[in-house]
């Protein structure tokens, strides 16, 4: 209870709101529907968390702050590249879908950059469309390190409500 309150005063500190930039990554933030790579912390170990913003505030939040104090506070978190501490038990939780390093994915991009990334692993949904997808047979691994190194591009990704795919919203850069 003493680390919660802890936890509480330190986020209500640093959620004295400035006027942020609104950049492409708040309003990814700020808009619920892209994945975003999240840093957690557990104290004893760290790892990043793709998910989408308002999935992490229903499961990290425990009603304590306002969404929108709580999701400026993680653009605020994510922009200074420090890590959100979490308890033992839900960092355990979280940790176990963490972004993995895939070796032939990071090879394609070492070598081709983003676009080779879209050329081999996705497929324009149609020619006149910004939204790519992604090509059957890849783990959902593989997708989460995919969408972490476009994330890391400034290139966001989202589900369709229609049909549960994956999109890759192209001119998100």
């Amino acid at each position: 209870m003493k680390y919660l309150f802890l936890v509480f005063i330190e986020l209500l500190l640093f959620s004295c709101t400035q006027n942020l930039p609104k950049d492409r990554l708040y309003n990814a933030i700020m808009e619920y529907d892209y994945y975003i790579a999240i840093p957690i912390t557990n104290q004893k170990d760290s790892c990043l968390y793709m998910c989408e913003s308002l999935t992490f505030y229903e499961m990290s939040n425990m009603d304590i702050l306002d969404r929108d104090v709580f999701l400026t506070n993680l653009y605020k978190h994510i922009k200074k590249n420090t890590y959100i501490e979490l308890t033992d038990s839900l960092y355990n939780e979280l940790s176990l879908n963490s972004v993995c390093e895939d070796i032939e994915i990071k090879n394609t991009y070492q070598r081709q950059g983003i676009e080779g990334l879209l050329d081999r692993y996705t497929r324009r949904v149609s020619t006149l469309s910004s939204y790519a997808s992604y090509i059957e047979g890849l783990s959902w691994k593989q997708i989460e390190y995919i969408m972490y190194l476009l994330y890391c591009e400034g290139v966001y990704t989202e589900f369709s409500d229609e049909d549960g795919d994956i999109f890759i919203v192209l001119d998100s850069k």
